[in-house]
């Protein structure tokens, strides 16, 4: 599960971003995904090796963790904003009133 998830999270945020008016921050999920994986080769670093401590292994992913939840929100804030701040004409084909 753990997995999939981020994968699909930075595939349907990219998505979103592009679509609205930030396109150029769309590398944003994909850099919360690789924080995600990142988390989870920590996380599994420290259950493998219990009981040692890995005090640096410990900082390394409670930093990870930070950069993920900040990129996943950044994430969705980028998509909501970009899609209420999108021109409703953009992508619209323009018609003429006098040929009817």
């Amino acid at each position: 599960m753990d997995l999939c998830l981020p994968a699909i999270f930075a595939l349907f945020l990219w998505e979103a971003i592009q679509r609205g008016r930030f396109r150029g921050f769309r590398w944003i999920p994909l850099v919360a995904a690789a924080s995600d994986y990142a988390e989870n080769l920590a996380i599994t670093a420290l259950l493998l090796r219990y009981p040692d401590r890995l005090p640096a292994v410990v900082l390394l992913s409670s930093a990870v963790t930070l950069a993920k939840h900040a990129g996943y929100l950044l994430s969705v804030l980028l998509a909501a904003a970009g899609y209420l701040g999108k021109d409703p004409n953009r992508g619209r084909l323009r018609t003429n009133a006098n040929n009817c």
